[in-house]
C-alpha cells in the first residue's frame, strides 16, 4: 500500500513538472526575473480570482507564502489541504496566496469547492509569474518575509513552514 502511494506521488510529480515545462517552452517569455533567496520582490504581478477580482502580489500581507499549483497535480492536492488546515487553525489566511498556473477560472473554482479549500487564490492565466520565475513543475513554494525578501523557495513545504508567517 505504501509503495503504491509513493509510486503515485512520484508519477504525479513527474507529470506536473513535464507538463509545465512544455507549457512554459511553448511560448516565449519577454521578461526573466528569477527570484533568488534574499532578493526582494521587485516586480508586481496581478492575478485574477475565480470570481473576476484582481489580486496584486504587492498588496498582500507580508510575510507571505505563495504556492503555485495545478488542479491535476496530486501532490498539490495534498499540500493545499495541509496549507488550508493550518491557515484556518492558526488564522494565517491573509498571509497565504495560492496561484493556479494557467487554468480557467471555472475549473479552479470547481476544484476549490470540491476540495473544500478556503484560500486566497489567484489565477496566472498568462503564466507570467510562472514563466518569469522559471517554474517548471508544481507545486512551487515561495515564502517572503515582512520586507518582501524571498526566504524560502522549493517544491515542497518546509517543516514548520507556518513559523515563517508569524
Amino acid at each position: 500500500m505504501l509503495n503504491k502511494l509513493i509510486t503515485t506521488i512520484i508519477i504525479g510529480v513527474i507529470a506536473c513538472q513535464s507538463t509545465l515545462a512544455f507549457a512554459s517552452l511553448s511560448e516565449e517569455s519577454t521578461t526573466v526575473s528569477t527570484l533568488k533567496l534574499g532578493q526582494k520582490l521587485q516586480q508586481n504581478y496581478t492575478f485574477t480570482s475565480s470570481d473576476g477580482q484582481h489580486i496584486d502580489l504587492s498588496d498582500q500581507h507580508y510575510p507571505l507564502l505563495v504556492s503555485v499549483f495545478t488542479t491535476w497535480c496530486k501532490v498539490c492536492k495534498v499540500e493545499l489541504k495541509e496549507v488550508n488546515e493550518i491557515a484556518q487553525e492558526k488564522k494565517l489566511s491573509k498571509h497565504i496566496l495560492v496561484i493556479n498556473a494557467g487554468e480557467t477560472p471555472k475549473r479552479v473554482e470547481k476544484y476549490l469547492k470540491r476540495q473544500k479549500l478556503d484560500l486566497n487564490t489567484g489565477i496566472d492565466s498568462k503564466l507570467e509569474f510562472t514563466k518569469n520565475n522559471q517554474i517548471f513543475g508544481t507545486p512551487a513554494i515561495f515564502i517572503f518575509d515582512t520586507d518582501k525578501k524571498l526566504v524560502y523557495q522549493g517544491s515542497e513545504l518546509p517543516l514548520q513552514w507556518h513559523t515563517y508567517l508569524q
